[in-house]
């Protein structure tokens, strides 16, 4: 497979550009990104019609298969003819008590050029007239200008003691609604929050300052109304939040090139175009702060909360002498700070993806593997449900944390890693009561894509089982990422299994309009032992439906075919259960800080020290290249890793060989994926201590040397573990010496069938039903052979009889 090249468009950035499409379309744009397969981003884009007309379609992305010409129609500046946006004077005159600000901040500026002027004529003296020379010498002085510049609104922007004002406005959308933000006004910059907190999840805009102007706008209700407005009726939009948002909170759409605010009174309305009048003109009056602020403590939670850290005496609290850690050859983890990635900007490159590529502008440095773990920061529940007696209570809690799960998404759309074949993953939660949860994941197939992975808490009493098959469907300017698989929730004191679907991700707006991800699907929740089950829908936003249709489900929980209990609300947002019979409800999730305070700490296992196919380490090259924003860097390291599973698996089909998975082997009835070294034991408070991982195998401590269980896996049929005597239908007692020679001990005895564990019965079903169907699909071979014999003779017949 040959590599794509990079075209040569680098000095075209951020220039207005024609593009001809095929057939006969042509779009208008900034260029903000491009790849080597010749997709493009454009920013405040028209499409031109046949007729001239320009309709205003915004930040867009090409495929470049369908580019047919592209055309420059900025003039190509030097770059010591480039300035500073921020350096421009404006042609308007200030209120007279802010004149001696703006007069101080005007000599500043020109005694910082002068020094930059100087130094160019020092600089070009000592070159003897050299001009390549002199305009290296000014490159480099432009480029530390430049740098300056950005520092000090970067400095700006993440410092909260920069604000010039802040309060709340009114502010009109283009559906002549009013809606009340959160403004903050920083210079040469406007925040807008839908609440005064100023999170990420409520950023909505950045307004930028540098080319706008702002008047009095006449107005016959109550308040103070003013416009800020660009001149030219380009876009006042920053593409970025302050954090690297990408997406803002919803609400209704406001205007491109303008805003109305409207201030409850003259007085604050007067101050606000005040504050922003020398905001326009003082926008690179910005403050160092950074070293005179202390470093904070403070850890920001990756969806969206403050997680303070309590030092290392909490730390060694949440170990227990009972559970070492790192002690007697398990594994040492490190408890992990959460980091909420920044959102990068891809140029719309070769975006990661292993099979098809899709345009895709934010990605997730994280495998798809880790990603799976992100339903277990509120395992604390399952072992509050596994306490409980009425089995409707359980039921509610294992939907309960299950949609749990949810709210922790990334900032903006973003994609993790596709697996590589044998990468794997693992990690623990330290539960509050002193207990782990462990996690160990796979990649067991890589066409078709499959995930595996195992979860266990046996001390609190409950395991999970997955196995994951991702699919994609493209449908144009929207796709679909499918999570097809069965997980399996087992209460080990209870004997009960809860199987569950997954919804998939539906992600539109690919080629033109907004980016969005939501969730849709039906998910179906059922326990056969307690007839008890659960159905939920992810709904997806309809065109015409406003907002607070954004991520909503609505579900039931039925006892046979009896609704028990209706369940409605958002996977982001509150839920709420309602009673059928008294018709009470009850809040039941509800994302929140209190919830955010409650998430279980996660513990990893340093990058330098794991093992080379352990995701982190195995994509920590493309991982630092996506934090940098070298996205060709990132690409070539991810190419890397690409060729190498493909050489191997030309190896494997030279050679005839079959790829076998570490951790995990296959049902041969049911398809799924199994650990290979599961435990559905009970826990034996009189015996079992801990839980330990080593190796990616998890064990129990014990008090004493006992033998393993007959049968430890439950609902899986491993030929290499079963004895002949257990496919003979016809021996009334099962020899118990060929199960435990499996395990590596000896010795011999026979019980009778009755004392067997209920495992040993639903294996011997199974592999009697996998006889049966086997003689099914004998059987409509044989069929089918007929058939074919059949029409072969009525053919025959048929052209003898028209002969």
């Amino acid at each position: 497979m040959s590599r794509a090249h990079p075209p040569e468009l680098k000095k075209f950035m951020d220039k207005r550009m024609n593009v001809k499409l095929n057939a006969g379309r042509q779009i208008s744009g900034i260029l903000r990104g491009y790849d080597p397969f010749m997709n493009i981003v454009l920013d405040e884009a028209q499409e031109i019609t046949k007729e001239n007309q320009r309709i205003t379609i915004g930040s867009v992305v090409v495929r470049g298969s369908s580019i047919s010409m592209l055309e420059a129609i900025d003039r190509m500046l030097s770059p010591s003819a480039s300035v500073p946006s921020n350096m421009s004077s404006p042609a308007h005159s200030v209120q007279p008590e802010r004149r001696s600000l703006t007069n101080g901040f005007s000599e500043d500026v020109k005694l910082r050029r002068q020094s930059v002027a100087d130094k160019l004529s020092d600089e070009s003296n000592e070159t003897v007239g050299s001009s390549k020379q002199i305009y290296k010498a000014q490159r480099n002085t432009y480029q530390q200008e430049k740098k300056r510049v950005t520092k000090e609104l970067i400095t700006a922007l993440h410092d909260p003691s920069v604000v010039v004002m802040a309060d709340w406005l009114k502010v009109r959308g283009t559906l002549k609604g009013w809606s009340k933000f959160w403004c903050i006004l920083k210079p040469g910059l406007l925040l807008l929050y839908k609440s005064s907190k100023a999170k990420k999840n409520h950023w909505i805009g950045t307004v930028l300052l540098t080319s706008c102007e702002v008047i009095e706008r006449p107005s016959k209700k109550e308040g103070f109304c003013f416009k800020l407005f660009h001149p030219l009726e380009q876009s006042i939009w920053a593409p970025k939040g302050p954090d690297g948002e990408t997406l803002g909170a919803v609400v209704q759409p406001l205007p491109h090139a303008y805003l109305i605010f409207r201030a409850p009174s003259q007085t604050e309305g007067k101050c606000w175009m005040d504050a922003l009048e020398l905001a326009l003109r003082c926008s690179s009056l910005l403050k160092r702060s950074q070293n005179r602020r202390p470093p904070t403590v403070d850890f920001l939670d990756s969806s969206g909360g403050d997680e303070k850290s309590t030092g290392k005496a909490n730390d060694d609290l949440l170990e227990p002498a009972a559970m070492p850690n790192g002690m007697d050859g398990s594994t040492l983890y490190f408890k992990e700070e959460e980091e909420e990635f920044a959102a990068e900007f891809v140029h719309a490159g070769p975006y990661l993806e292993s099979r098809v590529v899709l345009p895709t502008f934010i990605l997730e440095p994280r495998s798809f593997l880790d990603k799976l773990s992100d339903y277990y920061y509120h395992s604390d529940i399952l072992a509050q449900t596994v306490s409980n007696d009425d089995p409707f209570l359980r039921m509610k809690g294992v939907v309960t944390w299950y949609l749990s799960g949810f709210y922790k998404k990334p900032r903006g759309l973003k994609k993790p890693y596709n697996p590589i074949l044998g990468e794997a993953f693992r990690c623990y939660w330290q539960n509050p009561n002193g207990t782990k949860t462990f996690f160990v994941a796979e990649q067991v197939s890589h066409h078709p894509p499959v995930s595996a992975f195992y979860v266990t808490n046996r001390q609190d009493g409950y395991t999970v089982s997955a196995t994951v098959l991702c699919k994609s469907k493209f449908y144009g300017n929207s796709t679909s990422a499918i999570l097809d698989g069965m997980a399996r929730l087992n209460f080990l004191p209870r004997g009960e299994e809860y199987t569950m679907t997954l919804p998939y991700a539906h992600c539109r707006g690919i080629l033109l309009g907004t980016l969005s991800m939501e969730l849709g699907g039906t998910v179906d929740i059922n326990c056969e032992t307690t007839g008890y089950s659960a159905s939920i829908e992810f709904k997806l936003k309809s065109l015409f439906s406003g907002s607070s249709s954004l991520n909503g489900i609505s579900g039931k929980i039925k006892f046979g075919k009896e609704t028990v209990a209706v369940i409605q609300g958002h996977w982001d947002g509150q839920i709420r259960l309602w009673y059928t019979r008294s018709k009470d409800s009850e809040v039941i999730w509800e994302v929140g800080p209190s919830v955010l305070a409650k998430r279980i700490p996660r513990y990893i296992i340093p990058v330098e020290k794991q093992e080379p196919f352990e995701s982190q380490r195995l994509w920590s090259s493309v991982s630092e290249a996506i934090r940098r924003g070298d996205q060709i860097v990132a690409c070539e390291e991810k190419t890397k890793l690409e060729e190498d599973q493909r050489q191997g698996a030309r190896e494997r089909k030279e050679t005839g060989a079959q790829w076998i998975p570490k951790l995990f082997e296959q049902d041969l009835i049911l398809g799924e994926w199994h650990y290979r070294h599961a435990d559905q034991r009970p826990w034996d408070p009189q015996n079992d201590r801990y839980q330990y991982e080593k190796e990616f195998v998890v064990q129990t401590q014990t008090r004493t040397k006992r033998p393993p269980p007959l049968f430890m896996k439950a609902g899986s049929i491993s030929m290499q573990h079963l004895p002949p005597e257990v496919s003979d239908e016809t021996n009334p007692v099962i020899p118990i010496q060929g199960v435990v020679q499996s395990h590596g001990m000896g010795g011999g005895a026979s019980i009778p069938p009755s004392a067997l564990p209920l495992e040993t019965f639903q294996r011997d079903m199974r592999l009697r039903l996998n006889r049966l169907e086997q003689k099914l699909e004998a059987l409509a071979k044989e069929m089918l052979l007929v058939l074919m014999i059949l029409s072969l003779v009525q053919a025959i017949v048929l052209k003898w009889v028209l002969s």
